[in-house]
């Protein structure tokens, strides 16, 4: 790092951001851009994960939340701290790994989406796969969603297509349970019950449920950041829900325009309610309902002109997703 980090003062009376802090609303200072700078560089050379494109706001609050429970007084002092304490750069970074995620979250957003989308994609997709993305995808809630809602509309439809759903996320532990499909019994209870008398197992001790092994099949959980790492192509849906809220605004544009790019020509894009496509509205036209935040890939094809990950080249990658699905 060239040197130990730089010690800050004690908490100054500056500009204040709100921190959550067991159950009681505290002010912290924001914390400046050095130790901002310093903190991205020491995450990511202890765990290679990136983190500046989270919100400042969003990483000020998980960092004092951190010192407030351990009781250190200087920002500085805490950057020390990290630098030679690997358990509690685990711990930071568990806490930076936002995972709030549940099954059929916004329900009524989840019937628009199987009504004016998945319904519909059923009927007209001929013998071709039906391949999802859920960037972001946590323990895999959401994932597992989508892929009930298009299991069971294949079975209404009478029919049977490949489905494939690529669930990533950066998290690798939160990707280990999603892997296993065990949640808790009071995890599902949003789950509608045709889908969770057909999907769902219940385990002996009754207090958790298994994902059918149908289920588990067509999600592929999957390590990835999509800031960084090559996007999947040729899609018919994208559910990123509630991730954009966490990222910087410049950032939250440069992923709409992969999306475009990564989606089929009249794909969709599903958010979450609190998120929307921006001023790309000559990417993604909304279907109507604000509050389900569903929108269709409208426009030309955008090769040029995208700002890919870093080491992404488009031919390699079409050609690696072809092998794999």
């Amino acid at each position: 790092m060239g040197g130990k980090p730089k010690k800050t003062d004690k908490i100054p009376a500056g500009k204040k951001t709100a921190l959550r802090d067991m159950g009681k609303e505290k002010l912290c200072p924001e914390m400046s851009g050095r130790e901002l700078e310093t903190l991205f560089a020491l995450l990511f050379q202890k765990t290679g994960h990136h983190f500046e494109h989270n919100k400042k706001s969003v990483v000020t609050r998980r960092v004092y939340r951190r010192i407030s429970l351990l009781g250190i007084d200087t920002v500085g002092n805490y950057l020390a701290l990290l630098d030679k304490n690997q358990k509690e750069i685990s711990l930071l970074v568990n806490d930076l790994m936002i995972g709030v995620t549940a099954f059929f979250r916004d329900e009524h957003s989840w019937e628009d989406l199987k009504r004016e989308v998945i319904a519909p994609l059923v009927r007209e997709k001929a013998a071709q796969p039906i391949r999802v993305w859920a960037p972001g995808c946590s323990t895999g809630e959401e994932a597992y969603s989508v892929a009930m809602l298009f299991l069971r509309q294949m079975e209404l439809a009478g029919k049977t297509r490949p489905l494939y759903v690529f669930a990533t996320d950066i998290n690798e532990n939160a990707l280990e349970r999603a892997r296993e499909g065990v949640f808790p019994a009071s995890a599902v209870a949003d789950v509608p019950l045709d889908l969770q008398e057909r999907y769902l197992v219940r385990k002996q001790d009754g207090a958790s449920v298994r994902i059918a092994k149908t289920v588990r099949d067509a999600v592929v959980f999957a390590k990835q950041n999509i800031l960084v790492d090559p996007p999947f192509s040729r899609l018919d849906l994208i559910v990123c829900r509630n991730l954009f809220i966490y990222l910087e605004p410049n950032v939250q544009e440069k992923a709409i325009t992969l999306f475009h790019y990564a989606l089929r020509p009249e794909g969709h894009l599903f958010l979450g309610n609190a998120e929307s496509v921006g001023k790309h509205y000559t990417l993604f036209k909304s279907l109507g309902n604000k509050k389900a935040r569903i929108y269709k890939r409208v426009g030309p094809d955008r090769r040029s002109g995208v700002a890919f990950p870093l080491a992404y080249s488009p031919e390699r990658q079409d050609g690696q997703l072809a092998a794999a699905a």
